[in-house]
């Protein structure tokens, strides 16, 4: 299985003008931590966030993005704020 590619930029490209991406590998480590550390399984956290357990399993292993409405949520239900997954 390949995993996604982002556009990593560091703080100087964002000083710069450059515009935050979305970090698959941010939002994918952000879920592990919770399922690892927190004990909150893939299908806790789609029953929370009223998403399917498929879903919830395509963002872990980083096939799909979740939608603006999602990833808020997902941001609120893991503590994080929705900038935590930008670069």
């Amino acid at each position: 299985m390949t995993m996604p590619t982002t556009n990593r930029r560091s703080h100087r490209d964002l000083a710069s003008g450059g515009v935050p991406s979305f970090s698959f590998w941010l939002f994918i480590e952000a879920l592990q931590d919770a399922n690892n550390g927190e004990g909150m399984s893939p299908a806790a956290l789609a029953d929370e966030m009223g998403a399917s357990i498929d879903a919830v399993a395509r963002w872990m292993a980083g096939i799909a993005v979740p939608k603006p409405g999602y990833l808020k949520q997902a941001a609120r239900i893991l503590k994080k704020n929705e900038e935590d997954f930008y670069e």
